[in-house]
């Protein structure tokens, strides 16, 4: 009986080895990808999208903006990545197993974002870039896309209590109101819908055409949220009736009510003119105008730029704003809160305008206080007492007599405060890694780095405090050599300043433009 097995036939012998030598090199293929580390390309760009992404979001970068910038510039895409892929094989060029790879899944998306980019700016250069914008505005592009456009004119009409509250909903198109001459509510849309074939047009021309109804002194009109389709509306109502206006995508005109008047705007310029009542506004974004309002106003959210004149009372302002604002003849109280600036002021004779960079107002009385940073402030005939904090930009301050307290503390930038010639009062000021000079009969000291003047004017007064940390102080009389040469001599009450020159241009809505600048939080 033999002792051992049947020795291997040649060919099973030949088999064994195949299978020993595909295992050697699966093991080997194995141990080479384990030592090789992933590409940091992945992540970069998953941070990348991620923090544009919040950005746009939160409102510190404009979509629109930054769509026109990518349009543009996206074969940066593909030398960034180039790059960092290079500098990759050139610091483990020496280490045979340690390669970086970018994987299927990254050249994929970038051949993606590629193609995307190449495909827009070919539309935009063959159709124009207010064409494109069209297009993608909204919930519309996919319709855009894939439908014919069809349309469709309905008009409705009904009376309605001469003191009706009338809530007009509209997800999708504008709504344009103005007042009737009669007791009734007149209703003009023009619906807009996108579909393959007529049939499927007008079944949806039918949904999306607004419902009138009125119980008691209440009116609904609603407009039906269908996405890829618009309805604009033109609306006449009796002037004492109130308004309560829901807008989702699209332009709010509110003209010559008496009632009072709410409008909640999604996306959406709002322009409300010859109001009678009061006025409160939400945005999300877009412009805001509004002239020759009696009542209140009140707006928050985040929008872009703001003109407001002729207000005959109080104005809030509370939220985010990314573009210019310019604020005249308001008579109330003036509040506006942002991220970056408060600003409290008894009323506007002249006009106030902000912006990214710059604060300014003229012939406005106090008490008047304004916190922000990074922005020069000038004030001009300011009448009252006046707070100003700032950092990292200068002020420029000029009171009228007679004089309130003054109290300006700046970080990092200068101050220029001029004061009436006779006028008394306590002078606190000081200075640290800057010069201190004044105009008044107050004597300066201190060392190289700080500089204080402290002391009574005249009979003295109200509190004047002046302190600024890495920045220059100027205390000046009005009407010397060192003050504004805007300012005129006025006898006993001191340099009165002329006439204040023309504000600066204010876009009431703004303007659509090839190249947008970027817009920041005021």
């Amino acid at each position: 009986m033999a002792a051992y097995p049947p020795p291997f036939s040649p060919r099973e012998q030949a088999r064994a080895q195949v299978r020993a030598q595909r295992d050697a090199y699966r093991a080997q293929r194995d141990y080479m990808r384990a030592q090789r580390r992933p590409s940091v390309v992945r992540p970069l760009i998953l941070i990348t999208i991620g923090v544009l992404a919040l950005l746009i979001e939160t409102g510190k970068l404009s979509g629109s903006a930054f769509w026109e910038w990518y349009i543009r510039w996206w074969p940066l895409l593909l030398i960034g990545l180039g790059v960092l892929s290079l500098g990759e094989w050139w610091l483990e060029r020496d280490q045979p197993y340690g390669n970086r790879r970018l994987g299927g899944g990254v050249i994929f998306w970038i051949v993606v974002l590629a193609l995307v980019g190449s495909a827009t700016h070919h539309a935009r250069e063959h159709r124009g870039w207010q064409w494109f914008q069209s297009q993608t505005d909204g919930d519309d592009f996919n319709f855009h896309m894939f439908g014919q456009e069809h349309d469709a004119d309905v008009t409705l009409d009904q009376p309605v209590p001469a003191d009706a509250a009338i809530h007009i909903r509209n997800p999708h198109g504008d709504v344009l109101l103005s007042t009737s001459t009669d007791a009734r509510v007149h209703v003009a849309a023009h619906d807009v819908v996108y579909a393959s074939s007529d049939k499927e047009g007008n079944r949806q021309l039918e949904r999306v055409a607004p419902r009138l109804h009125v119980a008691g002194s209440t009116v609904s009109i609603d407009a039906a949220d269908i996405s890829g389709a618009h309805a604009d509306l033109t609306v006449s109502v009796p002037e004492g009736a109130s308004l309560d206006i829901d807008a989702g995508h699209g332009d709010v005109s509110v003209d010559g009510s008496k009632g009072a008047v709410r409008v909640n705007s999604g996306h959406g310029d709002v322009k409300l003119n010859n109001l009678a009542g009061t006025a409160s506004t939400h945005m999300s974004k877009g412009d805001f105008s509004g002239q020759d309002i009696a009542g209140t106003v009140a707006i928050d959210g985040r929008m872009d730029d703001v003109t407001l004149t002729g207000v005959k009372n109080n104005v809030s302002l509370n939220g985010d704003f990314f573009g210019d604002m310019h604020l005249q003849s308001i008579i109330g109280t003036v509040n506006l809160h942002s991220s970056r600036t408060d600003i409290t002021l008894a009323s506007i004779a002249g006009d106030l305008t902000l912006d990214s960079g710059d604060l300014n107002f003229k012939n406005v009385t106090g008490p008047v206080r304004v916190v922000t940073r990074s922005k020069d402030v000038e004030g001009t005939a300011v009448h009252g007492a006046a707070h100003i904090e700032n950092s990292n930009g200068d002020i420029t301050l000029s009171v009228l007599a007679p004089l309130g307290d003054v109290e300006i503390h700046n970080d990092n930038g200068a101050i220029d405060l001029t004061l009436p010639a006779k006028a008394g009062f306590n002078l606190e000021a000081s200075t640290a890694n800057g010069d201190l000079s004044n105009d008044f009969d107050v004597a300066t000291t201190g060392s190289d780095d700080r500089h204080t003047a402290n002391g009574k004017v005249g009979a003295g007064g109200p509190r004047v405090s002046v302190t600024s940390n890495h920045g220059d102080v100027h205390i000046k009389k009005a009407g010397s050599v060192a003050a504004s040469s805007d300012e005129t001599d006025d006898g006993d009450e001191g340099r009165q300043p002329v006439s204040p020159k023309p504000p600066r241009s204010a876009r009431h809505l703004r303007s659509s433009t090839t190249d947008e600048p970027q817009p920041t939080v005021q």
